[in-house]
């Protein structure tokens, strides 16, 4: 079991024998129709997509500030905070596949 799953409430499985109790893997998983977990993994999706747009939109924001910056050391915070941002995407990234949507 991997750390996601030991996080999964087991009280959601219908225990119907469509996934041969197999559980899902990370949020993004296939899952049979009607499972238990259905509404509790949207809710994990929508949660992790909350987290990229908001990465995002403080990329966007710290790039503003880049190029509205008056001097050289604000320049550069802002810039070293952008390449957090940017690691931060890149890792969820390699982790859960496409981060655009």
């Amino acid at each position: 079991m991997n750390e996601f799953q030991n996080e999964l409430p087991k009280e959601l499985c219908l225990k119907c024998g469509k996934c041969n109790g197999n559980l899902p893997k990370d949020f993004f998983a296939e899952i049979p129709d009607n499972c238990g977990y259905e509404g509790w993994l949207f809710l994990k999706r929508e949660e992790y997509k909350q987290k990229i747009r908001q990465l995002d939109e403080n990329a966007i924001l710290l790039n503003i500030k880049i190029k509205n910056a008056k001097s050289n050391t604000k320049r550069k915070k802002f810039e070293h905070a952008l390449r957090k941002i940017q690691e931060q995407l890149e890792k969820y990234e390699q982790d859960y596949g496409n981060i655009n949507f």
